[in-house]
């Protein structure tokens, strides 16, 4: 009787799409986990995930509130933000070390004019500073609309295809801000 119970609650589980939030709440515990403990080991490794899943297991609902705050869900799009600039970065390095690497490429030098579409304080700033530390592109002034973002590229390159590129960095960050997608 009791693996019935068992069966249908697993059956109810994934059906609700609650193991797909369960294991981001879980996995976003275990980081923590490895955070407080001050170094990533074997040992740290194994320990945490009887330290973090006994609390789970014990207060079984504690997923989904935390996972339906605010809070947590402005957290892993702040995270996804993060993980773009970093790509953004690691990218624009490579595609300056080449630039560098080709001494007769013809390159380009402009300040574009650029519209952010985000209006917290935070994000602006945030913004401006993932800009900056992006490789070949540097936020050189700022009035109450604008970025003027000085960009280090080929000569082939378009002033559309320099401010799309912005905008795939600006759009994870207005998410994290809004709390929603924006196209």
């Amino acid at each position: 009787m009791r693996e019935l119970r068992v069966s249908g609650v697993l059956r109810r589980f994934r059906r609700e799409g609650a193991a797909k939030e369960f294991a981001v709440f879980y996995l976003g515990l275990y980081a923590a986990w490895f955070v407080f403990a001050g170094e990533v080991t074997v040992t740290t490794a194994v320990v945490g995930i009887p330290v973090v899943a006994l609390p789970l297991l014990l207060f079984r609902h504690t997923y989904r509130i935390v996972g339906a705050s605010h809070l947590f869900g402005r957290s892993v799009r702040l995270a996804r933000f993060f993980l773009v600039a970093a790509l953004f970065m690691v990218r624009s390095s490579v595609r300056m070390a080449l630039l560098a690497l080709r001494p007769r490429l013809r390159l380009r030098s402009a300040i574009l004019r650029y519209e952010p579409h985000i209006f917290d304080r935070l994000g602006l700033v945030l913004l401006a500073v993932a800009i900056t530390l992006t490789p070949g592109t540097l936020v050189v002034d700022r009035d109450d609309r604008y970025f003027y973002v000085h960009v280090l590229a080929s000569s082939g390159t378009s002033d559309r295809e320099l401010i799309d590129s912005l905008d795939r960095l600006q759009r994870p960050l207005a998410e994290a801000l809004s709390g929603k997608a924006h196209v």
